[in-house]
């Protein structure tokens, strides 16, 4: 799942191109951040502090967006600033000042963003386990085979935890 959104542009754009990737991070990172935010396990209490970064490159010249959910169906898109991107020796003192310090930002939120979903997805995948283990099945027997099965809730098919997946030799 993404936490962060980046968009390079491969060629000089005109204005219109710079104003279409423009539109284009700003669809995709509310789309990062519905995608999060819509988990079944996630925390109200993280949906108002998940920030998405975004980071647009163009020639020479980069910048550097927040986006964040005010309220439930509000985003609001800060601009961060700019990152000009150095081309000549002269101008590497702007690399140390200007572009690591927000590069280094945005790395920081996405990490941020990428613990945050790590907890929700771990609390989904723990509510799953307790619920598929309170339609814990009984044992079964299998008269044909002499082999025990346990059987799933609302299944047919027996349970293949901790048991070899055997393919018959004449579908390969």
């Amino acid at each position: 799942m993404d936490v962060l959104n980046c968009e390079f542009s491969g060629s000089i754009p005109g204005p219109q191109k710079f104003i279409d990737d423009h539109v284009k991070i700003l669809r995709e990172s509310k789309i990062i951040l519905d995608n999060i935010t819509n988990r079944p396990y996630f925390p109200t209490s993280e949906k108002r502090r998940l920030i998405i970064p975004c980071f647009q490159a163009s020639a020479l010249d980069g910048e550097v967006k927040i986006m964040k959910l005010s309220v439930p169906g509000l985003y609001t898109v800060q601009h961060f600033g700019s990152v000009p991107i150095p081309n000549d020796v002269r101008d590497l003192s702007l690399l140390r000042k200007k572009c690591l310090p927000r590069l280094k930002y945005i790395r920081t939120h996405a990490l941020k963003n990428a613990g945050i979903l790590t907890a929700s997805l771990k609390k989904e995948v723990r509510a799953k386990k307790s619920r598929s283990s309170s339609y814990c099945c009984s044992l079964s027997y299998d008269e044909d085979s002499n082999v025990d099965a346990c059987w799933t809730h609302g299944t047919w098919f027996p349970s293949l935890k901790n048991q070899p997946i055997v393919i018959p030799s004449d579908l390969i």
